[in-house]
């Protein structure tokens, strides 16, 4: 299942980055219709910071997990093909 930790840290990033830019065009939006009132804009920024971070948080919670099992399963394959040319000399010479 590594393709989905990947998927996952892969994808939550670029969901924060949807979420700050849809919270910046919801600052200036309200910037617009309220022209001069700075205060409106720091929900917009707020809700931007906010997804950024969660989806930060979430590629985190992938890709550290995602890079642990990766190494630890290259470590076992490498353990089996070790094992497997052992077997095949010991075959090819015991007999």
């Amino acid at each position: 299942r590594f393709g989905v930790l990947s998927t996952i840290g892969n994808a939550a990033p670029l969901l924060g980055m949807t979420g700050t830019v849809v919270g910046m065009i919801a600052s200036f939006d309200a910037l617009q219709e309220k022209a001069g009132d700075v205060g409106v804009v720091a929900g917009g920024i707020s809700t931007a910071l906010i997804t950024t971070a969660a989806g930060l948080v979430i590629a985190l919670f992938a890709v550290i997990p995602y890079n642990y099992f990766s190494a630890r399963s290259d470590s076992i394959d490498l353990e089996i093909e070790e094992t497997k040319s052992q077997f095949v000399d010991f075959i090819t010479t015991g007999i």
